[in-house]
């Protein structure tokens, strides 16, 4: 049930008959501000307001209880109670509720001891709260610190009216339209894991999760900015027929001085500042290659990455997609390659790709690095793991040889968030746009301050009086403070606490972290229980773990997005990785991603099976898999069969070969499709400077977080095409497509047998290929639902 949320001027609702009357033979009453499953038979279960008499407290946390109007009793913890000493009446609550928002500082304070609240049980009330109880493992006061409430908040006066209110209206929801999308967890497992997150609980299916991600995953215009995919377009890094090294591209500028037109024009424009950012440099690789396709590394004017004699060995079928293992030669380096600390290929660089014979001039294909697992990029030759840019430029012809390039200049992994932030924006609401898109420069008091504006600052001045506790912190602050920030800084802390956008800014030793730490406690401090979470970002890794290091000291359960820290103490623990494999999760009933997982594994057999004539061969294929995929005909399949059998009968040694492998005779060539080992003596290439920083920016990219984190998983195929035809440059093509119309393929000239079956073999590759394709959207589809399944596991 949500609790009711009272503004100034709203009632709490039809007064009716109060549900409970004072009792003088029970006055030790509490008021649960939790809901509470007991775990065993001696434990008391209550819920969110309901009204208990503690019959025995024990010094270990756990209070023997008795629910109100009723006989059943139990154990309970305290720090889940709160004491009403005496019980209020209705009409109490109310108008308390009502006055509260105005209320002076003295009224305040006099209200507070009404009900029996002083500075001390305030802040007792926030101890118990936090959970910091002490106790010994194993006995109920180690279980109650388990399940101590995660609560942030200081108990106001409108706190318990709201909840004595709830009772008196006989657990009527006033407020079934809020949103409880940020109801907060109920309580922990240690000090580490919120309870909530490790119980078996009722397992909740989101449906907004899938509609919401669908919805923003239809493209209704490929052409419009906001519909762009995250891997560039080809025709963003590639002019066919380019002649010439030069660039020119018309973007808006950036509006630096007033306002922009619209929130469109402003997240259009900077979405396109930033995508030409990110994807120029490969742009200007691409084409210096088109110009000079012999291009070494060292000559190149625009940090050209160049890799040669590239070639597809195998596929990897993740969760998160398929993958094309590629090996490359580092001949146009020149030199060995320390990749430990080397910039070239990091997961999530975009690269572009060719074939050798065409050198950019009509075929380009976009990939990123999916994985780079370093045991393979230590071998000779060298390899990775990637992600074409669609299905429909997915490439499996092992024998096809690919010239691949990236840019020193760029990390697209480093903006590809970003630039997909900016496009979901443009689909919600944009917080502050009037401040950022309309340039207004009178900034306004947030709105949950401008409904209830009083405040406890009692953490940051703890050696005032009683006048800290209830501060309208939009007013005059209580002068004379005992505090450790100078007057600056104390301006910076006013303002952060009481508009909607605040700038601090100062060199370094000023104090910005410092304020700031003492800003987000005292949010903490004041967030009410269904107020959504307080959001931190910063611009490295390192900025936002020395923040949060010191936000631990006093929330430990915060949650940090990003699985990559050097933290392993304070921080790993808490990222939302260390958090996921620590719990226990239940898929929710009708939930994506079961059903998602099994379509990847029935989608993952049947590309097994679809690519079984490039995995399998040992030999050339037999000519059954040309007649089912219409490159023979059954007639010219017959002739093949019979022939062959004709001449094993014959006598020939050749009963262990296949028809393809008989007919094709000395025209069998072994296909030289690998990249061949290299050695450059000792000579290695120099050491990135800026490698720390990248490798924090490619961690954030990462699939798990574990040893094997630079590896993908899943099904990995590795191809096998060990023959082919002898080429012969004396054979036309149309003498090929003259010789394939033949009813009797025996009746074609031996010499000529070799270059058709070349063309037979691209013929059969063009046409698994295509079906290929349409299963890698389906997979595609498919991930992506797994994903959406992930998250719906996340919201419980």
């Amino acid at each position: 049930m949500s609790l009711p949320v009272l503004r100034h001027g709203q009632k709490c609702g039809p007064t009716p008959t109060p549900r409970v009357t004072p009792s003088p033979a029970r006055q030790n009453l509490y008021l649960a501000l939790y809901d509470f499953a007991g775990q065993s038979q001696d434990e008391l279960s209550f819920r969110n307001g309901d009204v208990v008499e503690v019959m025995e407290k024990t010094d270990n946390g756990w209070w023997y209880c008795q629910k109100k109007d009723s006989s059943i009793k139990g154990f309970a913890p305290g720090n889940y109670l709160t004491r009403v000493t005496p019980e209020p009446s209705y009409s109490q609550v109310a108008s308390a509720a009502h006055a509260a928002p105005n209320t002076s500082r003295a009224d305040a304070k006099e209200n507070l001891g009404r009900r029996g609240l002083t500075k001390s049980n305030v802040r007792g009330n926030r101890n118990h709260l936090r959970g910091h109880a002490s106790s010994q493992p194993g006995s109920r006061g180690s279980n109650m610190t388990r399940n101590a409430p995660a609560s942030r908040e200081g108990f106001r006066p409108d706190d318990y009216s709201s909840r004595h209110c709830e009772i008196s209206m006989e657990n009527q929801n006033i407020n079934e339209h809020l949103d409880e999308r940020f109801v907060r967890g109920k309580g922990i497992r240690d000090f580490h894991m919120p309870r909530a997150l490790t119980a078996r609980t009722a397992v909740t299916l989101n449906l907004s999760i899938r509609e919401y991600e669908k919805t923003a995953g239809q493209p209704a215009n490929l052409f419009h900015w906001t519909d762009f995919r995250e891997i560039p377009f080809s025709t963003e890094v590639f002019d066919e027929g380019r002649k010439e090294h030069d660039t020119t591209l018309e973007l808006a500028e950036n509006t630096v001085i007033g306002p922009y037109i619209s929130k469109g024009e402003y997240l259009e424009s900077h979405y396109r500042l930033l995508r030409e950012d990110a994807v120029a440099p490969l742009r200007d690789v691409v084409s210096e290659i088109q110009v000079y396709p012999h291009l070494m590394e060292k000559d190149s004017d625009n940090s050209a990455y160049i890799y040669e004699k590239v070639f597809i060995t195998g596929l990897t079928f993740a969760n998160a997609g398929i993958a094309a293992r590629v090996t490359f030669s580092l001949r146009r380096i020149g030199k060995k390659v320390n990749w430990e600390q080397s910039k070239r290929l990091l997961t999530g660089a975009v690269l572009a790709l060719t074939p050798a014979i065409d050198m950019f001039a009509s075929i380009c294909r976009v990939a990123i690095v999916a994985a780079r697992p370093l045991a393979g990029l230590e071998q000779n030759p060298p390899e990775i793991d990637i992600f074409f840019g669609g299905a429909d430029e997915f490439e499996i012809d092992p024998q096809q040889e690919w010239i691949m390039v990236e840019s020193r200049n760029g990390f697209y992994e480093g903006s590809r968030h970003t630039l997909h932030g900016l496009q979901m924006l443009s689909r919600e609401t944009f917080p502050l746009s009037e401040h950022i898109v309309d340039i207004q420069r009178d900034i306004r008091p947030p709105q949950y301050l401008e409904e209830q504006s009083l405040k406890n600052l009692s953490s940051q001045f703890p050696t005032a009086g009683d006048e800290v506790l209830n501060v309208n912190i939009l007013e005059e602050w209580p002068v004379e403070l005992s505090s450790d920030l100078d007057g600056s800084q104390m301006d910076a802390l006013r303002r952060i606490l009481t508009k909607r956008l605040a700038i601090v800014q100062g060199p370094p030793g000023t104090g910005k972290t410092h304020v700031s730490v003492i800003a987000l406690r005292l949010l903490l401090e004041n967030l009410g229980a269904e107020d959504p979470p307080i959001i931190i970002s910063a611009h490295t890794n390192h900025a936002l773990d020395q923040l949060l290091r010191h936000v631990a000291k006093f929330e430990p359960e915060f949650v940090r997005l990003g699985a990559w820290t050097k933290d392993t103490e304070v921080i790993k623990p808490r990222t939302l990785f260390g958090i996921k494999d620590a719990v226990r999760r239940s898929n929710p009933i009708g939930g994506l991603r079961n059903p998602a997982l099994a379509r990847l594994k029935q989608l993952a057999k049947e590309m097994t099976l679809l690519l079984a004539p490039l995995t399998q061969g040992k030999e050339l294929l037999n000519a059954r898999p040309f007649e089912q995929y219409n490159v023979i005909t059954y007639e010219q399949y017959d002739s093949l069969v019979k022939g062959a059998k004709e001449w094993i009968r014959a006598g020939a040694d050749d009963d262990l070969l296949g028809d393809i492998a008989i007919w094709l005779g000395d025209e069998r060539v072994e296909a030289k499709y690998r990249t061949m080992p290299e050695d450059f003596g000792i000579e290695v290439e120099e050491v990135d400077l800026e490698y720390e920083q990248l490798k924090e920016i490619e961690a954030e990219s990462k699939l798990v977080d574990d040893e094997d984190r630079d590896s993908l998983r899943g099904l990995r195929l590795i191809f096998n095409e060990p023959f082919t035809g002898r080429q012969s440059t004396d054979v036309t093509v149309e003498t090929v497509r003259s010789e394939m119309k033949k009813r009797d393929l025996w009746s074609i000239p031996s010499e000529h047998r070799g270059i058709v079956y070349k063309h037979m073999q691209q013929a059969l590759k063009v046409a698994i290929t295509k079906n290929f394709r349409e299963l890698a959207r389906q997979y595609a589809a498919a991930s992506q639902d797994a994903k959406i399944g992930l998250w719906e596991l996340d919201y419980n």
